[in-house]
């Protein structure tokens, strides 16, 4: 993950609830995560036939034996042929995290996660595809994070700050839509 935008404070509100005062403070995240992969194939056939036959024995042929001694050896090869395919894919992630934080002590988190994915696969005779695909996840968790009541700052101990738990509430995806490479020569 590559932060884009860490901790930027979206505000605070301190209320009293009777004599304790009580504060709710926004956050804002936003990290960018990319995932490539690549795989490859190659598949290789080759081969030969061989074939033999022979005759022997004797033959009676204008009134006198013959011997008949008769070989015929033929072979032949198979043209090796050669398949090849390799593929690429690649996801952009951008992941926008707000964090609520209740009177100093945590709170729950809401992270609306958009990614578009692309994915490419070249075959030798076959040529090439190509594949865009986009998506969103919806994630909530809960947050742990001790801090000091008299500045709203961590208290920089272990384990002061923790994630409880998150869980994927919503997802929506598209299915990778394919063309030609070729089209995308149109674009350059």
């Amino acid at each position: 993950m590559f932060p884009l935008i860490d901790n930027r404070g979206l505000g605070a509100v301190t209320f009293m609830i009777g004599p304790v005062p009580f504060r709710i403070e926004a956050q804002l995240d936003l990290d960018a995560m990319v995932q490539i992969g690549a795989s490859g194939r190659v598949d290789v056939s080759a081969g030969m036939t061989a074939s033999a036959t022979a005759q022997m024995g004797v033959a009676f042929r204008n009134g006198r034996w013959v011997s008949e001694n008769n070989r015929h050896w033929t072979r032949s090869r198979i043209i090796p042929s050669i398949t090849a395919a390799a593929a690429a894919d690649m996801a952009v992630t951008l992941v926008p995290t707000i964090q609520l934080t209740a009177n100093w002590i945590g709170g729950p988190t809401l992270a609306i996660l958009p990614y578009m994915a692309a994915s490419t696969t070249v075959a030798r005779g076959n040529g090439c595809d190509s594949g865009i695909g986009f998506g969103v996840d919806v994630t909530v968790g809960a947050r742990l994070d001790v801090q000091n009541p008299a500045n709203g700052r961590s208290l920089g101990c272990s384990g002061c700050t923790r994630t409880l738990g998150t869980a994927t509430v919503f997802r929506a995806t598209t299915d990778a839509t394919t063309v030609p490479c070729s089209f995308w020569n149109h674009f350059g």
